[in-house]
């Protein structure tokens, strides 16, 4: 029993032995484990690539590109002559409208109740015409001439002869029958006015009314030109406006003119020889410039009822002077565009493949492109060279 106690002991003492050291392998396994672990991950650690800015990419959309200028056009009617009367008297009536088409044989006014007429000619009718009595020179001259020419376009039976004959006289009675006029065979001083352009556009003056009284040689109308003047003040520059560019009102987008021209108005005299200041051109630094306009099929862009607004008074309208022409494509920003050594322009894709493309219009920060699909994204904000 004593031989087996003891030896139960030495069981236990050797086996508690054996459990420690087990213990102590295995705590040293573990930490060398772990000081692995530990190791590996310092090193991924140390070893990752440092961190790169987000790229900024924009995808490409279908669009149109339109630069616009946006102008005022004064639209105002040039006179190019004056109607006065021959003779004086009280103005008996007027046309409702004070700006009229005047065609040849229409009647104006009326002074002293009789109507004063329009006839195409040079040379004003600044005395009576008649036949002379008997034993009295004829009557010859230009405007007799004019009368005569005159009659015949109004269908009567006349010769152009430059003499007021015995022919001008019935022909002249035969025409104031028809008209309703008084009829006497000859023509009173200031019942006719001579034009040189006729049908014309007539502005009566406004101070005239019924019951004015008129005296010989009076103003009483203004012959205004065929077609408004269209005017675009540009300032001190052109403003990037120049010859054959489209117009477009922009209360009307339908109607559709052109620059007809770029005019430097105001003071261009050289500064050296007036002592102000200069642009670099020479130009006195008060020089402006502005656009004549028209329509794209000649004429006044201004429509009938904006031409009527100016008749009394210059009119501003708006209007849009198309410095860039619609260009419609796909589009992209301008800073994801790339230059190449060459010139050649490109744009960078996300997955790093350089793009080569080419620039069909630009304008406020878009680019037109062809060479890139819509829905594809482009990198933007780094516009370096490719």
């Amino acid at each position: 029993m004593a031989i087996l106690r003891r030896r139960s002991r030495q069981f236990a003492g050797t086996h508690w032995r054996a459990l420690w050291v087990g213990a102590l392998i295995g705590a040293s396994v573990t930490a060398a484990c772990l000081g692995t672990a530990l190791a590996v991950r310092n090193i991924s650690s140390g070893s990752q690539a440092p961190a790169t800015n987000k790229q900024i990419t924009y995808t490409a959309a279908t669009g149109s590109i339109e630069h616009l200028l946006h102008l005022g056009m004064t639209v105002s009617w040039a006179v190019i002559g004056t109607v006065r009367v021959g003779s004086g008297g009280v103005v008996t009536s007027l046309p409702t409208d004070p700006v009229q088409a005047v065609s040849e044989g229409m009647s104006l006014l009326t002074v002293n109740l009789e109507p004063v007429i329009a006839v195409a000619g040079g040379v004003p009718f600044f005395r009576e015409l008649s036949e002379a009595q008997p034993g009295s020179l004829s009557l010859v001259g230009p405007d007799v001439s004019e009368w005569q020419s005159f009659l015949l376009r109004q269908g009567q039976q006349v010769k152009v002869t430059g003499t007021y004959d015995r022919q001008t006289t019935t022909a002249t009675k035969a025409w104031q029958l028809r008209k309703g006029l008084t009829v006497t065979g000859r023509v009173e001083v200031g019942q006719v006015v001579a034009f040189s352009v006729l049908p014309a556009r007539v502005r009566l003056d406004s101070h005239l009314e019924v019951g004015s009284q008129l005296q010989a040689g009076d103003r009483v109308a203004e012959i205004l030109a065929k077609e408004p003047t269209n005017r675009a003040q540009l300032g001190p520059s052109p403003s990037g406006v120049e010859q054959g560019m489209t117009v477009r009102l922009a209360s009307q987008p339908g109607a559709i003119g052109i620059v007809a021209a770029v005019l430097q108005t105001g003071n261009s005299t050289d500064a050296s020889s007036t002592g102000s200041a200069s642009t670099a051109g020479g130009a006195s630094a008060s020089a402006t410039y502005e656009a004549a306009i028209e329509s794209a099929s000649g004429g006044a862009l201004c429509d009938a009822d904006c031409a009527a607004a100016a008749y009394q008074a210059p009119t501003v309208v708006p209007v849009d002077v198309v410095l860039l022409k619609r260009v419609d494509g796909v589009m992209v920003p301008a800073s994801a565009i790339r230059s190449g050594p060459g010139g050649e322009a490109s744009v960078l894709l996300p997955t790093g493949e350089l793009r080569p493309v080419t620039v069909v219009g630009q304008g406020d920060g878009m680019v037109v492109v062809s060479g890139v699909s819509e829905g594809e994204r482009v990198v933007v904000g780094d516009n370096r060279n490719g």
